[in-house]
């Protein structure tokens, strides 16, 4: 969505320049090569979402990018983000042999629980470790002062994109562009589409302004013991992520589940 600003222009696929030693090894004359041309009143986007979780990438991006770099983060709620990663590793292997391993053996811990529920998840799954924010956070925080960053909630997006476009077009210092008349809510995704008729189509985007049928793809039912172990296991690094974002995203967990 942030493609359709005429004055943001999105790099056409995630350059992994920063967190693969393979693409680093290229040079920084290699990454340029990896932007779009832009006009003095535009600024380049680079969305590879995976630079959050590489120890060497903010260490990298401080000594070869400009100390006017900024960073816009979107958090997503971690459990509802690991059964999204899930879904997409099954659907990936769906036309192959080899076996996936249900989403609740993934994130249990297979040499049991002991007294402490804590232990019974699988704390070293990556599955699990992407979701501690907090964990990846401070190391981005070592190098960069927080006025560098925008902390967005991934479930605010959904909801009300415009706000949330809104309040990106002032944290890069562009034009107001974006207003509701720009977008319209699709029934069949659960989410905002962009209208075609107005803005820049991305390649990642259906013909009816949606993006590609990755998202929105429907979830499966967390079992409900795992589900509580899961919110017993985030809840810690999830306030510590509101304290160091200095915001609080009300990830609040439901009983029913």
């Amino acid at each position: 969505m942030l493609g359709l600003h005429p004055q943001i222009r999105i790099a056409s696929k995630e350059v992994h320049f920063f967190d693969r030693d393979e693409e680093f090894r290229k040079g920084i004359d290699y990454y340029v090569s990896q932007m779009p041309k832009r006009r003095r009143d535009e600024v380049v986007v680079e969305k590879t979402p995976s630079y959050m979780f590489g120890p060497l990438v903010p260490k990298r991006i401080r000594e070869n990018l400009p100390a006017s770099t900024k960073f816009i983060v979107v958090f997503r709620e971690p459990i509802a983000r690991a059964v999204s990663d899930y879904m997409q590793t099954v659907a990936t292997h769906e036309n192959d042999s080899m076996r996936i391993k249900a989403f609740e053996e993934k994130v249990v811990s297979a040499t049991g629980c002991g007294r402490d529920q804590h232990q019974c998840v699988n704390s070293r799954a990556y599955l699990i470790q992407v979701g501690e924010y907090a964990r990846w956070l401070e190391n981005w925080l070592a190098y960069y002062n927080r006025s560098r960053f925008l902390f967005l909630c991934g479930e605010e997006l959904v909801k009300s994109p415009v706000r949330v476009l809104q309040e990106t077009e002032r944290f890069l210092g562009v034009r107001t562009f974006f207003e509701d008349s720009l977008f319209y809510y699709n029934e069949g995704k659960g989410f905002y589409c962009h209208n075609m008729t107005i803005g820049k189509k991305r390649n990642s985007e259906n013909s009816d302004g949606c993006l590609g049928q990755t998202k929105g793809r429907r979830h499966i039912q967390v079992d409900t013991r795992v589900y509580h172990m899961l919110h017993d296991h985030y809840t810690p690094w999830n306030r510590k992520l509101y304290q160091l974002v200095g915001r609080d995203f009300h990830w609040d967990y439901k009983e029913d589940k």
